[in-house]
């Protein structure tokens, strides 16, 4: 099983990283990829990376804006991406091990539309979008309640690379333009709650209509309530195969058949080789 997301690199798994790791290959994690959060967490994202043969990625997440003060946005937006760019050269002999431009993305629960914080993260974004173009990277995108104001961004580029919408929970109508646009949708826990009636309909006919344009991710450590709404849980990777099994139970396919084509999916997208991820490898990089 291939986690299409998550952050390992967190500070909430440094006491017992280790075990997190053995756990997931002991449930059937092959392979992850690492999401950048910002430059603070940046040298914890590549010592991990190298640490268990991941991949990763290079980016600003939008929340990061909360932080500044308006007067600064543009003048902060500029170091990060200069960061991102001086890091990107940096690792200029490492770089098969970033695979993708991101978290970065567009989020409405923390920017009402037509504000200076709207509007720093929409700069923001578009920035991370020229960088990825820029260096034929694909992107990994963090939306809420904001898909179409981020398919917008993305239809200024007429050259788009490949790019994951991480834990998506729009609308039909928003996946499908989305993927259309050659975006792959990528869905997490929210797909075992029976409460997310309409978006499991979405990813079981996503699976129907559009087969090569999902993937499936733990977005670990993200706290979430369990499965029996008793209490706040901390995620780690190994728990994908919950994912994996409400994924099959809702297409009417047997969980190998979602293994298979959810890495198939990854391998596509991020333009992976498959002798980095084939499970023996991967067992062996893990361990």
């Amino acid at each position: 099983m291939f986690d299409a997301h998550c952050h390992i690199h967190f500070s909430s798994f440094d006491s017992d990283r280790s075990a997190v790791m053995m756990r997931a290959v002991q449930e059937g994690v092959t392979a992850m990829i690492i999401a950048n959060y910002g430059a603070q967490d940046r040298e914890a994202l590549f010592q991990v990376t190298e640490q268990y043969s991941c991949w990763c990625t290079l980016g600003v997440h939008p929340w990061l804006l909360d932080d500044v003060e308006p007067d600064q946005y543009q003048v902060w937006i500029a170091q990060q991406i200069e960061f991102m760019r001086n890091r990107w050269e940096q690792w200029s002999k490492k770089r098969s091990l970033i695979c993708a431009v991101g978290e970065c993305g567009l989020d409405r629960h923390r920017a009402q539309w037509g504000t200076a914080l709207w509007y720093a993260q929409v700069s923001l974004f578009h920035q991370h979008v020229q960088f990825a173009v820029q260096r034929g990277l694909p992107l990994v995108v963090h939306a809420v309640k904001s898909y179409d104001d981020v398919y917008k961004v993305l239809a200024k580029f007429a050259s788009l690379p490949a790019v994951q919408i991480h834990g998506f929970q729009g609308s039909w109508q928003q996946a499908q333009k989305l993927v259309q646009a050659g975006c792959y949708l990528s869905f997490g826990f929210a797909l075992c709650a029976p409460q997310n009636k309409k978006l499991r309909e979405i990813f079981a006919r996503l699976l129907l209509q559009f087969p090569k344009q999902w993937m499936l991710e733990t977005d670990a450590p993200a706290s979430v309530r369990d499965l029996e709404k008793t209490k706040l849980a901390r995620r780690e990777p190994a728990e994908i195969k919950k994912v994996f099994q409400e994924a099959a139970k809702l297409s009417g396919r047997s969980v190998e058949d979602i293994v298979y084509h959810n890495e198939e999916n990854i391998r596509r997208c991020f333009a992976f080789e498959k002798k980095r991820w084939l499970r023996g490898d991967a067992r062996e990089r893990f361990t």
